[in-house]
């Protein structure tokens, strides 16, 4: 699996640093209701569960099939969170702060900034009555960072009213003058127990364009896919959160057959 989806976005050291100001387009109608901020987990993965396990095997009794996913999920989760580090804290910054109408725009505004204001964070979000879904821009200005962002789209994004479903375009911050859709999310969580996120890759330019990456969460149940476009190969985990059970399937693991571990994460012969 390839590592390079880190050098899509810049500025995973300024999350403490955050500036954004609001753009024009699409203005929301008068009198509309406030939009109710998407869950961080619409760009989140939950894998503490690999973090965890371990301590359930004794030293040196824990099997290679739970020891190579831990390391495949490891690789996942360090990606991921460095993309998003960003995203996810605005998101998750927003939702403990209420926001400001702006009527010149007529929509509304959580801004995330540091004591300073030398950098802040501008959430917009607005209802679309048409549409019945929420939309959601946030831009960035940071000086600091390399390269400098001044006023940059770093994502948008739509969701259902309820929040059950939507998707994300998150932009590559490694190229501010040339604005480059980088990572679409497809998200869906209709209830507290299931969710699906899928992440692809959809810069042309970049090697990693069309690979894919999908969580999937289902009760106890835990999923996660990658597809490598270039190279045609799919690495497929899949673990129990309770019983600690789970499974790799990897082209270069194993002759890429499907292979086990159990409660005590021992390598186990497949049901």
């Amino acid at each position: 699996m390839k590592t390079s989806w880190n050098r899509w976005f810049g500025g995973a050291l300024i999350l403490a640093h955050l500036a954004l100001i609001s753009c024009d387009k699409n203005p929301a109608k008068p009198g509309q209701k406030q939009p109710e901020v998407p869950p961080a987990s619409s760009m989140q993965l939950d894998l503490s569960e690999f973090n965890t396990a371990r301590a359930l095997g004794k030293e040196g009794a824990v099997g290679l099939n739970f020891i190579t996913a831990r390391a495949t999920v490891a690789l996942i989760n360090a990606t991921v969170t460095l993309a998003l580090s960003i995203p996810v804290y605005v998101l998750a910054a927003a939702l403990s702060q209420p926001p400001t109408l702006d009527p010149r725009d007529g929509k509304f505004h959580w801004i995330i900034s540091d004591e300073s204001k030398t950098f802040r964070a501008d959430l917009a979000g607005w209802v679309d009555q048409d549409a019945l879904e929420s939309r959601w821009e946030m831009r960035l200005t940071a000086t600091g960072n390399n390269p400098p962002l001044n006023n940059f789209l770093w994502f948008e994004g739509r969701a259902k009213l309820d929040n059950s479903s939507g998707y994300w375009d998150i932009y590559d911050a490694n190229k501010p003058a040339m604005p480059t859709k980088a990572l679409h999310i497809e998200w869906q969580i209709p209830s507290a127990t299931q969710a699906t996120l899928q992440f692809t890759a959809v810069d042309p330019n970049s090697p990693d364009n069309g690979d894919q990456l999908t969580y999937r969460t289902d009760g106890d149940l835990r999923a996660v896919t990658f597809f490598d476009k270039s190279d045609n190969q799919t690495v497929a985990i899949s673990w129990n959160e309770i019983t600690h059970e789970g499974y790799l399937i990897a082209p270069g693991y194993n002759n890429g057959q499907k292979s086990c571990w159990d409660a005590l994460l021992n390598d186990v012969v497949c049901p």
